[in-house]
């Protein structure tokens, strides 16, 4: 299975998810973008021609993140 665009991902996640996008660079992660899936104009999505390479939802919170090399 190839990878995901974080456009696509975005458009199949929707709603009032939290969303953060790291850029993942060796063992470093910094922080691109955070917000609500539902406050995006989904004709300009935020690094949306990115692949994802990591997706998760961390224990206890509600958000998901996706990391993608920036």
């Amino acid at each position: 299975m190839g990878l995901i665009k974080v456009k696509d991902l975005l458009t199949l996640t929707g709603g009032c998810t939290k969303v953060i996008i790291y850029n993942e660079k060796g063992d470093k992660f910094k922080e691109l973008w955070s917000g609500i899936v539902d406050d995006i104009d989904f004709n300009n999505v935020p690094y949306g021609e990115y692949e994802v390479t990591f997706q998760t939802v961390i224990n206890g919170e509600d958000v998901l993140q996706f990391h993608i090399n920036y």
